[in-house]
């Protein structure tokens, strides 16, 4: 159900910024691109997942492991401690993080299970 889907503050980040960087090069585009991120964004009230002391805890412990992918090591952790699956075409950035990983791009979508890490 849509209602088991949830985002993480750290993709509003990601996508707040990128926003912003291509208001540099064309504000029409940029505007689009915001009030589709707004509508979003006001869709998934209430399932936007914080980065509260659980998973700040989890993302230090996963970095001290490998700082690697700073930003995707964030959503691991917000995974691992909300118990979700991780939906990325990036499948590479979140291997060794703990997190089943569905890249739904595949055709059919494909589903890396996790890989033990220390918790």
């Amino acid at each position: 159900m849509i209602t088991d889907l949830a985002i993480s503050v750290i993709s509003v980040r990601e996508i707040s910024k990128g926003i912003e960087k291509k208001r540099t090069t064309d504000d029409v585009v940029a505007n689009a691109i915001a009030k589709a991120a707004d509508a979003i964004f006001a869709a998934y009230q209430g399932r936007i997942l914080p980065v509260d002391e659980p998973v700040a805890r989890r993302w230090g412990q996963m970095l001290g492991q490998s700082d690697k992918n700073i930003d995707d090591t964030g959503l691991a952790a917000t995974a691992q401690v909300n118990d979700l699956i991780m939906v990325s075409r990036n499948v590479a950035d979140f291997q060794g993080r703990g997190v089943t990983v569905l890249d739904p791009f595949k055709k059919p979508a494909r589903s890396v299970p996790s890989q033990d890490v220390a918790r």
